[in-house]
Formats: structure tokens, sequence, C-alpha cells
């Protein structure tokens, strides 16, 4: 999903821990796959966004509910915004949108299995 904010391109990305280009990150870090994917997503759409004169924040997630540093500043920043309009304190923003991306993230790789399950009679071949 590729949104574009005034000059800024958010890449959204959610990937699985368990994939073999991320595993060794996901076992040392919390939301380490995230970081990994969201490096990952700069390198490929870096000169894209210079020839666009647009800045790109990658944004990732991992199933298990794990945060790249992107998407942490990009919920802080969030935080921060919802807190000064509601008047609460930004911290309990910060989680209760953490926890609406996490239930999102669950609704989407449950909805992926399922796809999978329907297309492979005999079951998962390969991982998600």
């Amino acid at each position: 999903m590729n949104i574009c904010t005034s000059f800024r391109r958010h890449d959204v990305t959610i990937v699985s821990p368990h994939n073999t280009m991320h595993i060794s990150l996901a076992f040392t870090q919390a939301g380490g796959a995230a970081t990994r994917a969201e490096a990952l997503n700069i390198s490929k759409y870096a000169h894209l966004c210079h020839i666009h004169h647009t800045e790109l924040e990658p944004v990732g997630f991992d199933v298990h509910g794990g945060a790249g540093e992107s998407a942490k500043s990009l919920l802080r920043r969030n935080a921060e915004f919802f807190g000064q309009k509601r008047g609460t304190k930004p911290i309990i923003e910060y989680h209760y949108l953490a926890m609406c991306l996490e239930r999102t993230e669950l609704q989407l790789t449950a909805a992926a299995v399922n796809r999978c399950r329907l297309t492979y009679a005999s079951g998962l071949k390969g991982g998600l």
C-alpha cells in the first residue's frame, strides 16, 4: 500500500519474522523483521522518490505486532497529534493506535491463511 501525504510517501509493509530473510533480526530484537523490511523498502524506492522530489517513510510491522523504527516514529507523531486534539496523554493514544494496528494485522494474517487453505486443498504449501 503506498499512501502519498504532502510530498511524503508511506510504504506500509507487513512481514513474517519467520521468513528466512528476516529471521536473524527477528530473534535478536523486537520488531527486527519490520525494521529490516523498512530498510529494504528504502533501498528499493529511494531512487523513485528522488526523481519525484518526495520523501519515503517506510512503515513496517511484523505479523506478531512488532513495529519497525519508522513505524514507531509515525505512531509517536500521530499520538502527539491526537493527544493534543483530544486532550489526552500521547502515551495513551500511542497504545490505542498500536492496538488498532495489531488487530488489523491479525485480521489480515488470518485472511491470508484462510485464502491459502482455500487455494490448496491439501493444506499450506511453503510459508507466508
